[in-house]
């Protein structure tokens, strides 16, 4: 069932978003081409993956930055969110906040 399926695209990217994701890595972990991958995932979970990834990587983010047990820099919430650096971090908060 097409349900399942965004289920297990998301659980992974979930659990890999600090992670180098993208179609390529994805397509091969779920066993489809590239682009037979990018249309399954827009079909099944409405978004395009690059989207999705980059606005589960920006709320991870926010969750760091709005930790009030420790302060964090944007380096290091870069690092553990994927982004590779301080203009992709803020450009996709922007984008989705």
């Amino acid at each position: 069932p097409i349900h399942t399926l965004a289920t297990k695209f998301i659980n992974y990217i979930n659990d890999h978003y600090d992670q180098p994701l993208t179609l390529e890595v994805m397509a091969q972990q779920f066993g489809y081409s590239k682009e037979y991958f990018s249309k399954l995932f827009k079909r099944t979970v409405g978004k395009n993956f690059l989207s999705f990834v980059n606005s589960v990587r920006a709320q991870k983010a926010l969750e760091f930055m709005n930790d009030p047990l420790k302060k964090h820099s944007v380096q290091e919430i870069c690092a553990a969110c994927g982004f590779n650096n301080a203009v992709s971090l803020y450009r996709n908060l922007k984008k989705t906040h």
